[in-house]
């Protein structure tokens, strides 16, 4: 089976689609929760026709209300994570002001919480609020462009990085943040070529911390830096240094360039991502080469010595340990597949916990590239994926081996396209037998309005194969449509970007809950309710109101009303134990009743039952996503909610 990609069309969403609640609803303890941080504005208004329903009108630097969505979360002083930063790139009005420019980097403090029943969810955090974090004019309103944040300083600090183009070409800058909201480092340039745009990267990747050195406060980072354009027109592996004044109240940061390295020799759209294993001074890469679209020269793999203080400089090929090329052309098939080229690599690495529960990387990746036959034209955006190959890779700085060799998963996963497909790293099953794998968060090229599709894919080492845990929903993402249409891009790019990141559940034994890890979705789309709505007799009701209109004040042109942000809270493993009723705040495996390596405590005495050796109840495979059994005073229909997200997979499949 192929999966197109369709091209961008200029219609009204008139579609119900799944709607999602704007604030957390309860529903048992492992169900997925979304909120939305950043809504629409009566201000910041789409251009449209003048159609029955209306349509979106393709315009120049009109901006799709919020875009590129990207989150980091802070690490507390017991060593959980309950609060964080989100940032975007937003053209909508934030308390009653817009940007300067038409669009600026704007931020928004979130934090976890659980309610009585035991659900996560998170919400805002009232002591970082919304605000607009630049006041740049860029050539072509290129202000605050690919956002990604990370954190450093031992997780106490919050990094976002962003391209800006100020002058002829882009380039790529960073801010830094401390827990409290506060800027400890302002607009820095980070890294810039002669005559080329920096930079791009794999959806959702971005930087990597590799190491801390707690004497100096100082986090040693490898972060792609794919630069296309008429100099050197090279993907780039960045290595560089930030410092601090305080390992736990940081005030002050400062960035420190180490050297860089050219390894994509092609660059076109290489979408790099650099990753660290066992060996804080080995970094993995992987990018597509190629520069053309598409690309043409393969999906490569590479490990390179980022050892501190060993090199400084530019473009230092003797960092290199290996590199080589993992696939690439494939001629035309009798069953009537044409000549493809692989694209679109990505990787995630495999994350496990150890014996507290804390997760650690592995010398393991999962690595991904489609099969894609493209035909982009001036004003859309189109091509088929024949083949969606993945595998599991071994990488050190010895080399790469295949663990898993790479396999076809396009039947398998039915309906997931490679277009702006945002890894992230997942651990599921129970945490006395892991399951170490990754979800793919895939969107719509049409605006959304309807819930994302986050695919749970896990890696079965004792069969040794993938299991397809299924899909479910995430908050709203649109790929393409708005960002197309209202931004400075050719019809033929999409633009938009979510993330995906993996955590350990800070509530792990609090109120019963049992779920060990959480998987956050960051992703920007249209409201549900901002969608025109089909009536019973066929008309269509194309009167919408923004979200700051909170008295309904002014009916809208559905299509007229931009992006909102959402964050997703996803339940993706379970601790095998009883579902006691601690209190408190421990961030551990601890036995669920709150006594992990936080500072929480309980008396749980919920009992659990076991599970089959791969983490699955073996009369149901749906439940290798979860498998704690305890109980907690639920029974029947309330006991099915208890199985977990696993559950919530089977009902959508």
């Amino acid at each position: 089976m192929n999966t197109r990609k369709l091209a961008v069309a200029m219609f009204a969403l008139t579609g119900t689609g799944t709607a999602l609640a704007d604030n957390p609803v309860a529903g048992g303890p492992h169900d997925p929760q979304t909120v939305k941080l950043f809504g629409s504005s009566m201000n910041d208004l789409g251009r449209v026709t003048n159609t029955s329903p209306a349509m979106v009108r393709r315009t120049r630097n009109e901006q799709p209300g919020v875009e590129h969505a990207t989150v980091a979360m802070f690490t507390d002083a017991n060593g959980a994570q309950t609060h964080g930063i989100y940032f975007v790139r937003a053209s909508t009005w934030i308390n009653g002001k817009g940007p300067t420019d038409n669009v600026q980097g704007a931020m928004i403090g979130f934090k976890l919480v659980q309610d009585a029943t035991g659900v996560v969810s998170a919400v805002a955090d009232p002591t970082i609020p919304a605000q607009f974090i630049t006041n740049n004019n860029g050539q072509e309103q290129r202000n605050f462009n690919a956002p990604t944040a990370f954190t450093f300083n031992n997780g106490t600090a919050i990094a976002i990085t962003y391209a800006y183009r100020q002058g002829t070409n882009t380039e790529r800058w960073i801010m830094a943040f401390n827990a409290s909201g506060a800027m400890i480092m302002p607009q820095t340039k980070l890294y810039a070529k002669t005559n080329d745009d920096c930079s791009m990267m794999q959806d959702g990747g971005g930087a990597t911390v590799a190491a801390f050195d707690a004497t100096t406060n100082s986090s040693h980072v490898v972060h792609w830096q794919g630069c296309n354009g008429n100099g050197d027109d090279d993907g780039w592996a960045q290595v560089y240094d930030l410092t601090t004044d305080s390992a736990t109240a940081p005030t002050k940061a400062t960035f420190k360039q180490q050297f860089d390295v050219a390894l994509c020799q092609q660059e076109e759209r290489s979408r790099g991502f650099c990753s660290v294993g066992t060996d804080p001074n080995t970094a993995v890469c992987t990018w597509t080469e190629g520069n053309d679209q598409p690309q043409r020269d393969g999906t490569w793999v590479a490990a390179i010595d980022i050892t501190p203080g060993k090199y400084t400089g530019t473009d230092r090929q003797d960092s290199i340990f290996w590199k080589q090329m993992v696939d690439g052309r494939k001629a035309a098939t009798s069953d009537g597949t044409p000549t493809t080229y692989s694209e679109r690599a990505m990787h995630t690495r495999i994350m496990m916990p150890n014996a507290t529960g804390q997760l650690l990387p592995t010398d393991q990746i999962v690595f991904r590239a489609g099969d894609a036959r493209g035909t982009n034209t001036n004003n859309s955006k189109g091509g088929t994926y024949y083949r969606n190959n993945v595998a599991v890779m071994n990488v050190t700085k010895a080399g790469m081996t295949y663990v898993l060799p790479l396999q076809d998963m396009q039947k398998s996963l039915a309906g997931l396209d490679g277009t702006h497909l945002v890894p992230g790293a997942a651990v599921f099953g129970t945490t006395d037998s892991p399951m170490p794998g990754l979800v793919f968060v895939g969107g719509s090229q049409n605006g959304a309005g309807y819930a994302s599709q986050v695919t749970a894919v896990a890696f079965d080492k004792t069969s040794s194969s993938f299991k397809n845990l299924g899909s479910y929903a995430g908050g709203p993402y649109d790929r393409g449509l708005y960002s197309n249409a209202y931004g400075q891009n050719p019809g033929n790019q999409g633009r938009n970007f979510g993330h995906a990141m993996m955590i350990t559940n800070p509530y792990l034994g609090v109120a019963g809950n049992s779920d060990a890890y959480l998987e956050l979705v960051a992703t920007n789309g249209k409201d549900p309710s901002e969608v025109a709505k089909t009536n019973s007799d066929g008309t269509v009701n194309d009167t919408c109101y923004a979200a700051d209109d909170t008295a309904k004040t002014t009916p809208t042109p559905c299509a007229a009303l931009k992006l909102s942000s959402y964050l997703t809270v996803l339940p993706i493993a379970q601790a095998t134990c009883g579902a006691g009723n601690g209190t408190g705040g421990g961030n551990g495996m601890g036995n669920c009743a709150g006594s992990g390596s936080g500072t929480g405590t309980g008396t749980g005495t919920g009992t659990g039952t076991g599970s089959s050796s791969d983490g699955s109840d073996p009369s149901d495979p749906g439940v290798t996503l979860g498998g704690c059994a305890a109980t907690n005073g639920a029974t029947g229909a309330g006991m099915f909610l208890l199985i977990g997200l696993a559950a919530f997979i089977r009902r959508r499949r």
